[in-house]
């Protein structure tokens, strides 16, 4: 940091560290997913706002020392699940700990909180979950524990109480939410129409090439009709019941050797190309192997998994993974195509927008990728078989949080 922003930094202390976050004194955030049948509440706090929510369980109220968070854990996930209540389509559900996760100060930064220093850096992320018997349809939430705003003050001798920012996370949609004393709950309904399907029907394309939708049984159908109709060639039904015998069995024993075009080809990948990232919606991992399966074949799953974690996680920010706000295809260029097996393979250009929130703000990238894809139809449909990646370049770094912005919001 240069000397001037630091002398700034420290200069303007409380006012200005209320603009960065998470702020200099208790900062909570929350955000609730709904996943079908299941609820997520994560609650993301710093150490300052945990010593306002259960007390400070350490020997050097400033640090957190790794013997000491078991303690901090279990106290901090009872306090959470009693201060969540979350009703689901009129019956209340019980949220239960789930992962803990803390991460140490970032010492660099310790400049821009005066007041609470390692306290405001050290942060904790703690998962209620929840399941239901049937998809949710409305869901309800009320938070009970709201901590003192330490960089508030007071208001007539009180205290006045920490704004808890709720991020509601359905159906790949994103809804923002402030949680008061006086307004400590907020509702989300399925839309009318169902919301935005989760998946991409995949088109039925390359169905209609005759031999490889029929195959051997109407071979040996068709000559069979050939067969029976010679044999009554002499009436009237023979000739006609040959000829559709031999129409029959010589489409599907020579089919045409044309297969699709490029625009089926086009809709069929794009399809499965978009379920491949939206198998990413969920943040359970055998969620997202079942949603894989949806467009990629089973040999292929590992690979695909582990390219698009890797893509998606964003080193900097703790090696958090990046939600996709935007998939943007730029080309989609068919390479070949051949009917048996009915089978294509295109070479493809994107950008995913991803985006990491925490503690009120974003970090969010746009990175451009182009790889080649090859598929194949399968008894059930269509699936990604292979796949190359050719080329990834990171195009934009955006971020609403002014102590890094200008390291971090550039255009490369």
């Amino acid at each position: 940091m240069a000397p001037a922003a630091l002398a700034l930094a420290l200069l303007l202390g409380a006012s200005a560290s209320k603009e960065w976050h998470p702020q200099d004194g208790p900062h909570l955030d929350l955000e609730l997913r709904i996943e079908g049948k299941r609820v997520q509440l994560m609650a993301q706090l710093n150490l300052a706002c945990a010593d306002e929510l259960v007390g400070s369980l350490r020997e050097d109220p400033n640090h957190l020392d790794a013997v000491e968070v078991e303690p901090l854990r279990a106290a901090l996930l009872e306090h959470l699940v009693g201060a969540a209540r979350a009703v689901c389509d009129g019956t209340p559900l019980d949220l239960e700990g789930s992962a803990f996760h803390w991460s140490p100060p970032d010492l660099e930064r310790l400049p821009y909180y005066p007041r609470f220093g390692a306290r405001a850096l050290t942060t904790v992320r703690a998962h209620l979950v929840g399941e239901t018997a049937l998809p949710i349809r409305r869901l309800d939430l009320t938070w009970s524990s709201f901590p003192p705003d330490l960089i508030a003050g007071t208001l007539g001798g009180e205290p006045i109480p920490l704004t808890v920012r709720a991020r509601v996370v359905a159906l790949g949609e994103h809804a923002m939410h402030e949680l008061t004393p006086a307004a400590p709950g907020l509702t989300w309904t399925l839309p009318a129409d169902g919301g935005r399907a989760r998946w991409i029907e995949v088109p039925a394309s390359g169905a209609s090439a005759l031999g490889p939708r029929l195959g051997r049984p109407a071979v040996w159908l068709g000559l069979l009709a050939l067969g029976a109709g010679l044999a009554r060639a002499r009436s009237r039904r023979g000739w006609p019941l040959a000829a559709a015998g031999a129409l029959l069995a010589g489409a599907a024993a020579w089919p045409p050797q044309d297969g699709l075009d490029a625009e089926e080809a086009r809709e069929v990948f794009l399809a499965l190309h978009q379920n491949l990232y939206r198998a990413f919606e969920d943040t359970r991992e055998e969620a997202i192997y079942e949603g894989l399966a949806r467009a990629v074949r089973g040999d292929l799953r590992e690979e695909v998994y582990e390219h698009l974690q890797e893509t998606l996680t964003m080193a900097e920010e703790g090696g958090a993974r990046a939600e996709v706000e935007d998939l943007r295809h730029r080309e989609v260029r068919l390479l070949e195509a051949t009917v048996e097996p009915p089978s294509f393979e295109v070479e493809a250009a994107w950008e995913v927008d991803g985006a990491v929130h925490h503690f009120g703000h974003f970090h969010r990238r746009t990175t451009a990728y182009r790889a080649r894809y090859r598929a194949e139809r399968e008894a059930d449909g269509w699936r990604l078989v292979a796949h190359e990646p050719l080329d990834q370049r990171r195009l934009a770094v955006t971020t609403n949080d002014p102590a890094a912005a200008g390291e971090e919001a550039r255009e490369l």
